[in-house]
């Protein structure tokens, strides 16, 4: 495997529908991954709702120490549409985007759709990703969309490991 870190519209402005219990786990297990990423060379691409505020700082910090990044705008839902995050991926021979964001069951769901479509394999861990509506069934869709999908981890511990080994191959 050959992943990339996808992380999704982690702007104020979306944040602030999440609980601060799940937003603090949030912004801590994204900031670990991109940790891992800079310290492993795994490329990491912020993803940013035009006309929202900037993604936080914390995540931005911890991202600018990545190698291989970069910042993609998108205007809808899927960060594939009418972006040129396929030929970032491509060109940096990516099969496999682990992502997390909020919004799970708009925009981080887009998204996994649109890597699909595009033929890369999935993952996420349950800490990485956060929504509004989490303890609705439109969140635990997200999440057995994963499990059905892709590779869903118990939490972002689970896939530092399994990056760790795909570094490795």
């Amino acid at each position: 495997m050959n992943p990339a870190i996808l992380i999704i519209d982690m702007q104020s402005r979306y944040l602030r529908d999440i609980r601060l219990k799940e937003t603090e786990i949030l912004i801590a297990s994204q900031i670990e991954v991109l940790s891992q990423c800079s310290s492993s060379n795994i490329p990491a691409i912020l993803i940013e709702f035009e006309g929202a505020s900037e993604t936080i700082r914390e995540i931005i910090n911890a991202w600018e120490k990545v190698n291989r990044k970069n910042l993609i705008m998108k205007s809808s839902l899927n960060a594939f549409d009418k972006t040129r995050l396929d030929r970032i991926l491509k060109d940096w021979n990516i099969d496999q985007v682990i992502l997390g964001g909020v919004e799970a069951s708009a925009c981080v769901y887009s998204t996994a759709v649109g890597a699909l479509t595009h033929k890369y394999s999935i993952g996420t861990s349950k800490d990485l990703i956060a929504d509004p509506y989490q303890a609705t069934s439109a969140y635990e869709n997200t999440v057995d969309f994963f499990k059905v999908k892709g590779d869903l981890f118990n939490d972002h511990k689970e896939l530092l490991e399994y990056l760790n080994k795909a570094v490795l191959i």
